[in-house]
């Protein structure tokens, strides 16, 4: 299942993470990548709630309460996604997940504030967030800036992380068709029947 969502086969994917948990409906991590797909598709109450079953195993799990308040902002419930975010124990992505709460609560001075740290601190070695979180603010210029350097450095995380929500703020930038056939996806992905 994990390969075919690296590789963008989210309907392949979502069918075989189904049939995974029906097989093995204790194998928590399923749950977290079933949450993924369906907000890949947009399905967020679906996701939030394969999500949450997750939680009941691995409560503090890196990254997990970043999820949960990602979904929670596209549910508009932005109050309990700072609440949510305040509990992610990991350094990089609480910094990462605040700055996206303050941006959605209007507080772009924060959100700024938190975007710098997260600059300083990690921008180095995790170009791809950058990117996204340049694609969240709707900052075009700056989200294409780093993708490109995501693109030379070989970025381990780039062909997963093209797949989440908020680049889809810059699918109608013809700077993303460029990318996207630059990345030379195999056929199928669904990124490429995009542009």
């Amino acid at each position: 299942a994990n390969n075919a969502m690296d590789l963008g086969k989210v309907n392949e994917d979502l069918s075989l993470l189904r049939k995974a948990i029906r097989i093995d409906p204790l194998l928590d991590i399923n749950y977290y990548h079933l949450g993924i797909i369906y907000c890949w598709l947009s399905r967020f109450d679906e996701a939030l709630k394969a999500i949450e079953k997750y939680n009941r195993t691995k409560p503090d799990a890196a990254i997990q309460h970043t999820t949960v308040s990602f979904l929670l902002i596209r549910q508009g419930k932005i109050q309990e996604a700072l609440k949510e975010s305040i509990k992610e124990s990991n350094p990089l992505w609480k910094l990462f997940t605040q700055h996206g709460v303050f941006f959605a609560l209007g507080d772009k001075t924060m959100a700024d504030s938190l975007l710098a740290q997260f600059i300083e601190k990690y921008g180095s070695c995790h170009p791809v967030t950058l990117a996204y979180m340049y694609a969240y603010r709707k900052e075009l210029d700056n989200a294409f800036k780093w993708l490109e350097v995501a693109y030379e450095q070989r970025h381990p995380n780039l062909i997963m992380k093209l797949n989440y929500t908020y680049f889809r703020n810059l699918h109608n930038d013809p700077r993303w068709a460029v990318f996207i056939k630059k990345m030379d996806f195999p056929e199928g992905h669904w990124l490429l029947e995009l542009i």
